[in-house]
């Protein structure tokens, strides 16, 4: 069956969230955007259309604005302040609903992200709703991440992944790319250090967990961590083979800040 299209219908019932949670996005967007308003009504738009296409297309779990904006669309915007100021350039690796990508587009019209999505119809979800949008700084690739790698040019910085798949089989799959990514951004959930402690040998060698950032993105949500993965082949390009990895920085060193 091919991509439904977003239903107009649905559209005129979704509504908006409560002000409490439009406040919330709001001073999420502060970072990011100063005046935030035209993010916001970007973000606000976004979350429309996906809790609209998700009656016809399963794109989240989240059914409604008290589902979404908390667990996604503040977490999305949580991570993105503590990306370093020197990654512009993503490759959304399973892009999905656009959770991070297109929140991280409307917030950052800098940044330029292409977002993977081999699913068709999500991968159609993602143009549509890009283009509804107006994200100019958006391209989506309906191919696996790995697929749309090698024809990539410029080259992302980095490549973000976000609720894909747990570590002991993102990395090794990540580790496939060449050239690497110069960072690895992944958006860990409580069992992160389970899944990093169950990667081989050969796969925990090929990268140093240089970053470790934890944050709240609201209250009640929990403790989420930003992890920035970096590939040890480039070290080994600047003479550095053989040197063991560093300590993850935590989010209390001054070197965590973006």
């Amino acid at each position: 069956m091919p991509y439904p299209g977003i239903p107009e219908e649905a559209l005129e019932t979704v509504g908006s969230p409560a002000p409490d949670a439009v406040a919330a996005l709001r001073d999420a967007l502060r970072p990011h955007a100063d005046p935030p308003e035209a993010a916001l009504r970007t973000l606000l738009d976004f979350g429309r259309l996906l809790l609209a296409a998700n009656q016809r297309v399963r794109l989240t779990g989240a059914r409604d604005w008290e589902a979404l904006v908390g667990p996604h669309l503040l977490d999305s915007l949580s991570a993105a302040a503590r990306v370093p100021a020197d990654l512009r350039r993503f490759l959304d690796w399973g892009a999905g609903g656009g959770l991070p990508g297109l929140v991280w587009a409307a917030a950052r019209p800098d940044w330029r992200l292409v977002l993977s999505e081999r699913n068709r119809k999500k991968a159609a979800f993602l143009d549509d709703a890009a283009a509804r949008l107006d994200l100019a700084n958006v391209e989506v690739r309906p191919v696996q991440a790995q697929e749309a790698w090698p024809r990539l040019q410029p080259r992302p910085d980095a490549v973000v992944a976000r609720a894909v798949e747990p570590l002991d089989r993102l990395l090794p799959k990540v580790s496939r790319l060449n050239p690497p990514p110069r960072a690895l951004l992944v958006f860990g959930g409580p069992s992160w250090r389970e899944a990093w402690g169950r990667c081989d040998a050969p796969t925990r060698d090929a990268w140093t967990l240089a970053a470790v950032d934890d944050y709240e993105p609201g209250a009640g949500l929990g403790a989420r961590s930003l992890l920035r993965f970096t590939p040890n082949r480039l070290r080994r390009g600047r003479g550095s083979a053989g040197a063991p990895p560093s300590a993850p920085v935590r989010n209390d060193s001054p070197e965590a800040a973006p």
